[in-house]
């Protein structure tokens, strides 16, 4: 094997699945396997969009898609009203949007399921619409060519953020368990997905407001200007190596790349890249510049919904998101900007591509094996990508001697490597963690 062939101190057993990073879902409810293509494909598509009328264009269409509808209605909560956002026809190729029609006035559709729905946060499947026993007197139902119906609430954390209709006027029966296990876990993405453009609007608009109103410097203390900037130079990097994201959580963004390792690293190195173009923008405004870490790891992992009766989410679950998150963490022990495990190195097409270095090991928790990192310092500054490289081989053979505990030889050439170049954080904490364990 390659890596042992480069690093035969390792003795690591690997296995891996050569550029691939594996997702699975299963939801039993339906006794069906859902398409794992079309739910990443249509997370991905849901997740990558901020701005409103992008994201009700999107679901509308992913939804008359995939479930089997003739025609879609998207209604949004507003207050105590509840009105008609979005349409879409199976006729038409155009989303109809943002139209803010009360229900009571909005005359192709059931405003007594609607209202039912939102109340009881229960999901309506309707097989045989005219000859539905639980609303046998809803005139809609009555006077309109209905074969199929169905209408599910969209839930975040406890709240309705939005409710799905849809109709087959041709077919009975058109909602198949299939297509809706698939529409349930479309659901919670768009719920999600909802929240966070209805907050960046709300956040734009009134980040517009605070500039004509309020002091610049009040503004950036509020601190909303900088994360949406942030995170608006951060998104497209992900979505151009078909990554998309998971989940924002504060500024920390969990982004999945299911084809290949490669596209998870070189979506990592664009990060990198545009945040030293948005830190040169903040130069010019007086501020500090922004750091940030990145943890990779390829491995298996659960997409789908998890939560109780008041609460679901749509996530990722498992061990590699969990010892992605760790390895994270400790790009802030080892002051670097990107970290990787052996399985992600394993992945790569062609791992002398990158710039990287073996970086040491880290015990994963309920694990008997320890996993090894590597840092990979392609998009470091020149003069600090230069060093590095120079001294590759010292500093891999210092963490080395250090995990065989000869800690006067790792010493040595972890204090060659800092003398080389004082911004070698690695080899600087390493050092210092040597010095304090000998005093």
């Amino acid at each position: 094997m390659v890596l042992e062939a480069q690093y035969p101190e390792l003795s690591q057993s690997t296995t891996s699945s050569k550029g691939t990073t594996t997702t699975t879902s299963s939801d039993t409810s339906s006794g069906q396997e859902l398409d794992l293509a079309t739910v990443i494909k249509s997370t991905n598509a849901l997740s990558s969009e901020i701005i409103l009328e992008n994201l009700l264009a999107t679901l509308m269409n992913i939804l008359v898609e995939n479930a089997g509808a003739t025609r879609g209605i998207l209604i949004l909560p507003r207050g105590d009203n509840l009105l008609v956002e979005a349409t879409k026809e199976t006729e038409s190729d155009n989303v109809s949007l943002l139209q803010s029609l009360p229900i009571d006035e909005f005359a192709r559709l059931s405003a007594k399921i609607v209202h039912y729905v939102a109340r009881t946060r229960e999901t309506v499947i309707l097989n045989d619409a005219a000859e539905a026993d639980n609303f046998n007197d809803d005139s809609y139902l009555q006077n309109y060519s209905c074969q199929s119906l169905a209408c599910t609430p969209l839930i975040n954390q406890g709240k309705l953020k939005g409710i799905i209709y849809l109709e087959n006027n041709l077919t009975k029966g058109a909602f198949t368990g299939k297509r809706m296990a698939l529409l349930q876990t479309l659901a919670t993405q768009a719920a999600i997905s909802l929240e966070n453009a209805q907050l960046y609007n709300n956040i734009t608009t009134l980040n517009t407001a605070y500039e004509r109103f309020v002091p610049y410097q009040f503004l950036s203390f509020l601190n909303k200007q900088s994360i949406n900037e942030y995170l608006g130079y951060m998104e497209p990097q992900i979505k151009k190596y078909s990554g998309f994201i998971d989940k924002y959580i504060g500024d920390a963004i969990m982004a999945l790349f299911p084809n290949s390792a490669d596209d998870a690293v070189q979506g990592a190195l664009a990060m990198l890249q545009e945040l030293k173009k948005y830190n040169r923008i903040r130069q010019e405004r007086n501020l500090n510049p922004l750091r940030i870490g990145i943890g990779l790891h390829t491995g298996s992992l659960m997409l789908g919904t998890v939560g109780g009766m008041s609460r679901m989410d749509g996530t990722v679950i498992g061990d590699s998101v969990n010892l992605s998150s760790r390895v994270e963490g400790l790009t802030k022990t080892y002051g670097v900007s990107l970290l990787i495990t052996n399985k992600t190195w394993e992945s790569l097409n062609n791992p002398l591509e990158y710039d990287l270095r073996f970086i040491g090991k880290v015990q994963a928790k309920g694990k008997t094996k320890a996993v090894s990192l590597f840092e990979v310092f392609s998009a470091d500054l020149p003069e600090l990508r230069e060093a590095k490289i120079a001294t590759k081989g010292k500093f891999e053979q210092a963490v080395l001697f250090y995990h065989r505990c000869s800690f006067q030889e790792a010493a040595r050439l972890f204090k060659e490597c800092v003398e080389y170049h004082e911004d070698d954080s690695a080899a600087r904490t390493y050092l210092e963690r040597l010095q304090q364990d000998m005093a």
